[in-house]
């Protein structure tokens, strides 16, 4: 029988990969091919023939920012949709305070560098440009969560699904990419009209009582333990031990990569829980949400575990976790 092991051509094919990436996740790591092929070889990928039409097609080529926004926008909703949901920081917070302790520092830093105090005596110039831009990039960002919140606040209270809350989505997700990847949206502040009916289409396409909570709902779950062993991770919904992850995508189809990101989730909820429910929430079933079909595909997570190895699999996760990461968040 094959043993589950951390392989020494993954570790001389990690220490090829990481040295550049300074944005590792359970997403990265489920990309490196050796991680891959030990899914694959665990896991056989379940028969799903989906079949359904496309109720919401892209109005607009800017893909990965809808598949974003959406992610945010169907969160507003069923946190009024479920008022007692359990809540947390939204990512873009994060980008938001990489930037401020660079803008509250700014004049002090500028007029440093005028002064050459730190240019002289110090090997890593700084730059007063770049100062700067990162007090006026904090300003822009702070000032669009500012609003979003604002506007967020409003639409739980009134349930108004208006221009106002989508376009704050839709900013909120350029933000996403400066915490996650250091990246700035070129178009970071503007809103297209065809990117808000394109929002729209989305939402009214989401039936209400596939997402209506019995007991319990969870907006962006983590996982505790599990969620800083690979850097990072986070879910869209967990609704009475559903699982859910949304794919705002014109293909229907579920797909290797798919099937692994779920099971990683599993795995790391197995790991460390889900925050924020004080260990009285499960995961029983994993799905996948394909909005622009308003189709949920769902598997039970018992076919994951009649794999005989799943908890010899489970520590090969951590140990090769480990690898990748050796300096958990």
């Amino acid at each position: 029988m094959r043993r589950l092991r951390t392989t020494d051509y993954f570790l001389v094919e990690y220490t090829v990969t990481r040295q550049d990436d300074v944005t590792m996740s359970l997403t990265s790591f489920l990309s490196i091919p050796a991680v891959k092929q030990m899914f694959a070889a665990e896991f056989p990928l379940p028969s799903a023939k989906l079949s359904a039409p496309m109720r919401a097609p892209p109005i607009t080529k800017n893909y990965p920012l809808i598949g974003t926004a959406f992610d945010y926008l169907l969160r507003f909703y069923l946190q009024r949709l479920n008022p007692d949901s359990v809540t947390r920081s939204w990512i873009a917070e994060g980008a938001v305070e990489m930037y401020r302790s660079t803008a509250e520092n700014a004049v002090e830093l500028i007029k440093a560098i005028s002064e050459s105090k730190l240019i002289e005596e110090s090997s890593e110039r700084l730059d007063a440009e770049q100062i700067r831009e990162d007090a006026e990039l904090f300003r822009k960002t702070n000032d669009i969560l500012t609003r979003a919140k604002t506007i967020h606040a409003d639409y739980v209270k009134c349930g108004e699904i208006n221009d106002d809350i989508i376009r704050a989505a839709i900013l909120l997700a350029q933000l996403d990419p400066i915490y996650r990847a250091g990246v700035v949206d070129p178009n970071l502040g503007n809103v297209l009209d065809g990117d808000i009916a394109d929002m729209r289409n989305l939402l009214n396409v989401v039936d209400a009582e596939k997402f209506r909570a019995k007991t319990y709902c969870v907006l962006n779950p983590t996982f505790g333990a599990g969620s800083k062993l690979v850097g990072a991770a986070d879910a869209d919904l967990l609704i009475d031990g559903n699982l859910i992850d949304i794919k705002t995508t014109k293909n229907l189809a579920f797909t290797r990569d798919h099937y692994n990101q779920l099971i990683g989730y599993y795995i790391l909820s197995k790991i460390g829980g889900i925050d924020g429910t004080l260990g009285q929430t499960k995961v029983s079933h994993l799905s996948i949400y394909y909005s622009r079909h308003g189709l949920m595909h769902t598997i039970p997570v018992s076919i994951i575990e009649q794999s005989p190895r799943f908890t010899q699999f489970i520590e090969w996760f951590k140990r090769a976790a480990a690898i990748v990461f050796p300096n958990p968040a």
